[in-house]
């Protein structure tokens, strides 16, 4: 029995719990795109939404590109010989939009995996990236090629691309035992000999145990990222932005609930994120119900954005739902987001769910 059987039987009779069409409590349109295999998003300038997708028969993840509205849906990283035959996705355009970066799980797996092939499937998964690699793709997938050659133990998570294209920020996972997350950025051209990062610099401004990036601000001086200090912590996370040029730090929600998943608007005024804050949870399970939220730049004025996780709201699923990765519409409109509907909490479970198109109020 998946994951979508024992999430049905929460739910009424006939009803679809990964199919979203029509108005939200707080959104007037919520939209499902892609329903019941849908991962990580990015929307780019070239008005194409890159995502990765799990195919339900060999429950590999791959890249795929379609238009708002969910038209034209295409498989990317299944032209590449070497990206067709691993988990490959957490796509981000570059602002050109000839190509994107990804990661990979191309890494040799260690002895350990053949007795326990579920679990270093999980977590060389896009949503984990141990034992990742970062790679680019053209659009059409025609040309790809491995940016990173880390050792096995070691992985990525989250990479985007500055505005101008010049630039790489990315998570690192340094080692397992000590777990350790740092965040890289490095200087990033395509040449007529292919792709090169150059100058990578390490950044780790609190000294914590985890970290994930999320976005450069509209003018590339700033990043946001989502940190921890404890391995393993679940349900505190918070929302930090960071000056590149003087290092200097600002939590903008702190880390009483769990904060992720942090964008700019287009403009750079506003900033959209998943956080559990204001959601009743269970506390003997390591996951959190998460919605989405919005916030000035500043961190002011936050307000809650979806109500997935609140009865009675038309959004509102009978499972543990967790707002995810998310990316705004070129013009401010809308927002693209994986909402993961989970029926355990086992947080090892990278269970896939709806990619939805959420207009903003």
């Amino acid at each position: 029995m998946g994951p979508g059987a024992l999430l049905f039987a929460q739910v009424d009779a006939g009803a679809d719990a990964f199919h979203f069409s029509g108005p939200g409590k707080g959104c007037p349109q919520i939209v499902s795109l892609v329903e019941r295999t849908g991962g990580r998003v990015d929307w780019g300038v070239n008005n194409l939404i890159a995502y990765d997708q799990i195919d339900p028969q060999d429950q590999r993840f791959q890249l795929w590109v379609m238009a708002p509205d969910g038209s034209g849906k295409r498989n990317v990283s299944s032209l590449n010989p070497t990206l067709a035959q691993i988990d490959a996705g957490n796509p981000a355009w570059h602002p050109s939009g000839n190509y994107m970066v990804l990661q990979a799980a191309d890494m040799q797996a260690p002895d350990w995996a053949a007795t326990r092939p579920a679990m270093y499937k999980r977590i060389t998964g896009p949503g984990v990236g141990y034992n990742n690699d970062l790679w680019l793709i053209s659009t059409d997938g025609s040309h790809a090629a491995a940016l990173s050659q880390l050792n096995q133990g070691q992985g990525v998570l989250h990479a985007r691309f500055s505005h101008t294209g010049g630039q790489l920020l990315w998570s690192e996972l340094e080692s397992m035992n000590p777990r350790k997350w740092v965040m890289k950025i490095a200087n990033f051209r395509v040449g007529s000999d292919g792709p090169h990062v150059t100058e990578v610099q390490t950044l780790d401004p609190l000294g914590n145990t985890f970290y994930e990036t999320h976005d450069f601000s509209p003018d590339d001086k700033k990043i946001l990222f989502a940190t921890t200090k404890k391995p393993g912590d679940y349900k505190h996370m918070s929302i930090v932005e960071m000056d590149l040029a003087s290092g200097a730090t600002r939590d903008l929600t702190g880390s009483d609930d769990w904060n992720e998943h942090a964008h700019y608007s287009p403009d750079g005024s506003k900033i959209i994120w998943a956080s559990s804050h204001g959601i009743q949870q269970n506390e003997a399970l390591k996951i959190t119900r998460n919605d989405y939220w919005i916030m000035n730049a500043d961190g002011s004025d936050k307000r809650r954005l979806t109500f997935f996780n609140e009865p009675g709201a038309p959004e509102y699923r009978a499972s543990y739902n967790i707002a995810s990765d998310l990316s705004w519409s070129p013009d401010g409109k809308a927002f693209v987001a994986d909402l993961q509907l989970r029926t355990r909490g086992d947080a090892a479970d990278d269970f896939t769910g709806s990619i939805l198109r959420i207009t903003l109020p």
